[in-house]
């Protein structure tokens, strides 16, 4: 079984414009990440997490949403 990080997962599949995030990414991360079933994912808590079931699935994909958000808004800020 393999194991990701949530820097790995969000680099992969989040590469989409911040205000398209919401509508784009989840579709393409549940659909992407479920060919990975099984796999163990590392969360930005440092916490290791078996993702075998739709619900550690969706738990994976709002954590990488979140993360993504908050990445970008730091780099937005940090321009101004």
């Amino acid at each position: 079984m393999r194991t990701y990080t949530i820097e790995e997962l969000a680099n992969r599949y989040c590469r989409v414009h911040r205000d398209l995030l919401p509508y784009v990414t989840w579709r393409r991360l549940y659909s992407s990440l479920a060919k990975l079933m099984p796999f163990k994912y590392v969360d930005s808590k440092r916490e290791v997490i078996e993702v075998c079931s739709i619900a550690d699935l969706d738990k994976v994909v709002k954590d990488i949403i979140y993360f993504v958000r908050l990445r970008k808004s730091r780099i937005r800020n940090e321009k101004f």
